[in-house]
């Protein structure tokens, strides 16, 4: 909660309910395999002393501006639930990770809208438009 407050509890200890969202870039020429690693390790140090909620992988995304000659970065969100520990060693260890260039660690108030489903829209624009042979119907005014 904004005061400090929770509602969340686990064995005893209080839990706080944050987001975060990472991004990954090849700048380094980083290996998918790596990538993945960067991935496996924050979802293991999240679950090992709070819950996972929400993941996605929005994949390679345009950045909006270029870092180190980089154009696009991965993309992921990561919603959480976990002790002020927690947030403090992701933070730590996602500072000084090599193929992480950004992440933003965010608490989320109650009654925050559930994210956004971005991998549809990538996969749309990722795929070609076919060109259409026939024309569009015209809708026509109506009599009156």
């Amino acid at each position: 909660m904004p005061d400090g407050t929770s509602r969340f509890s686990l064995g005893g200890k209080k839990l706080h309910h944050y987001m975060g969202t990472s991004t990954f870039a090849n700048y380094t020429v980083l290996p998918e395999i790596a990538v993945a690693k960067i991935r496996e390790d924050a979802r293991a140090m999240i679950t090992a002393s709070g819950t996972l909620g929400v993941t996605q992988e929005y994949g390679r995304r345009p950045l909006a501006f270029e870092i180190d000659h980089d154009k696009e970065a991965d993309y992921d969100l990561l919603q959480f639930q976990g002790p002020r520990e927690l947030l403090e060693q992701l933070q730590r260890t996602l500072k000084i990770t090599d193929g992480v260039v950004r992440f933003r660690i965010i608490k989320l108030r109650d009654g925050t809208p559930a994210a956004p489903d971005l991998r549809q829209s990538a996969q749309a624009s990722e795929q070609p438009s076919e060109p259409s042979d026939a024309a569009e119907p015209v809708a026509e005014p109506a009599a009156g």
